[in-house]
């Protein structure tokens, strides 16, 4: 709009001056030396312009001539960058796909193009990592520490290059300086939560969850199990370190969170026993069975009165059948302390109901030692047992990760994150977990404070 008006105006001013030259002929006379050149004003106007026109057109000449290097070296330069780019997107498409031989070759030629630019880094880095050269990865991140642009990506970098390593005390170092860049950064949270549970800092976790709350990156009844789970692992600590009433006190809020958590009503009650608080362990084993029977569960709330004979066991435990009556693992606990007491014809009918809910290995191979404890054939024996091998696996810890299924419960899957054991069926054909140690301590009592079936 701007440039229109200043068209018109100009076409105003040079219209209105060639007609006040119409309106007004004259001669213009110019002495040269002993020449006199005479000619009309308006062809001295237009001879002025033309001048002035030639004289313009020369001067832009000579500036695109002067100046054509300087245009030769940018158009090089911009062509460089552009073929720098395309090798850095080839590159990390190359990384995407996991092919260290093309993101070796695009880095290099990236490299070489674009030296300046940040992204080349951390593609070099990238390819370093795939290729298992991590100190070449950590050198790349330590220069990238002093462009302010990537100085939040190298810090990542190195974090996670030393969680990798599990050289946890490295780490917390750069998690402080991650902290201090951009602690809201979601990867910052999480980042945290993993390093603190994975160096046993519970209650630092615990202050993570309520970031994550925050942020939402969990959905409620995943922070609620989050936080059971790691009020259990205070209790554990505390246990350790022969804090009962701590243990207790965090005992109870990871069985308020999550009621059917076998693992935290079993250390709880335990606390609660050992401080002479039968009736609350009690009740805390009923709740937990009530919320998910477990047979964890089941034997320690047989062995809360020692001195019980197996007879009076199996009368009181009566109670977990009344809380669960169509669940199997009811019929299946109540028949093994029925066994305890020599009653094979009340454990023989618990089976016999169990068979009907749900007919799992664990039903065929106590129903093998009813027949076998009362004098029955061989023959059934062994029926019973070939039955056990074909039938739907019991309940285990199974990782949901790996479909992996550990013979007791401990914070860490195999793949080392964080509570992803759940107490399920587990497939017919399962992945055992390997036979490595745990990232952390499991859940573990001393000796003493074992629970152990009455014999």
């Amino acid at each position: 709009m701007v440039r229109l008006v200043f068209f018109l105006v100009a076409a105003l001013v040079i219209a209105s001056g060639a007609a006040w030259l119409a309106d007004h002929p004259g001669r213009v006379a110019i002495e040269v030396g002993d020449r006199l050149i005479e000619m009309r004003l308006g062809m001295l106007v237009l001879g002025i312009g033309a001048a002035a026109l030639i004289l313009a057109i020369l001067i832009e000449i000579y500036r695109w001539i002067s100046h054509a290097p300087r245009r030769y070296r940018g158009w090089r330069r911009r062509t460089r960058e552009l073929k720098g780019w395309q090798e850095l997107s080839m590159g990390l498409v190359a990384a995407a796909a996991g092919d260290p031989a093309g993101i070796r070759g695009h880095a290099r030629q990236a490299q070489r193009l674009i030296p300046d630019n940040p992204a080349v880094r951390v593609l070099t880095a990238q390819t370093a990592l795939l290729e298992g050269r991590e100190d070449l990865a950590e050198a790349q991140y330590r220069e990238m520490l002093d462009d302010p642009a990537t100085e939040l990506l190298a810090i990542r970098g190195l974090l996670t290059g030393s969680m990798r390593r599990q050289a946890y005390d490295e780490a917390l170092g750069y998690l402080g300086m991650a902290r201090r860049k951009h602690a809201a950064a979601p990867w910052v949270v999480q980042t945290s939560f993993d390093l603190f549970t994975r160096t046993n800092r519970w209650r630092d976790a615990i202050t993570m969850l309520e970031d994550m709350q925050r942020l939402r990156m969990l959905e409620p009844p995943v922070l609620n199990r989050r936080r059971a789970v790691l009020s259990h692992m205070l209790a554990v600590d505390a246990v350790e370190r022969d804090r009962l009433r701590e243990a207790i006190r965090e005992g109870r809020r990871a069985c308020d969170l999550e009621p059917g958590f076998a693992p935290a009503a079993l250390v709880t009650s335990d606390v609660a026993r050992r401080l002479g608080k039968t009736s609350e362990a009690r009740k805390i084993l009923e709740r937990a069975w009530g919320a998910s029977p477990h047979p964890l569960v089941a034997k320690a709330y047989a062995a809360l009165v020692p001195t019980e004979t197996p007879a009076e066991k199996l009368s009181r435990c009566q109670r977990l059948l009344d809380l669960q009556p169509n669940h199997v693992e009811a019929h299946l606990s109540l028949a093994e302390q029925a066994m305890n007491a020599h009653d094979w014809d009340r454990a023989r009918e618990l089976l016999e109901r169990a068979l009907q809910l749900e007919p799992t290995s664990r039903v065929f191979r106590l129903m093998a030692e009813v027949e076998r404890s009362t004098g029955m054939s061989g023959e059934r024996i062994q029926e019973w047992l070939g039955r056990a091998v074909d039938a739907p696996p019991d309940p285990a810890w199974v990782d949901e990760e790996t479909g992996a299924v550990l013979a007791q419960w401990q914070p860490f899957g195999p793949s080392g994150r964080f509570d992803t054991l759940r107490w399920t069926t587990p497939p017919k054909v399962t992945a055992l977990a390997a036979p490595a140690e745990p990232p952390h301590t499991m859940l573990v009592l001393s000796e003493s404070d074992r629970v152990h079936s009455p014999a």
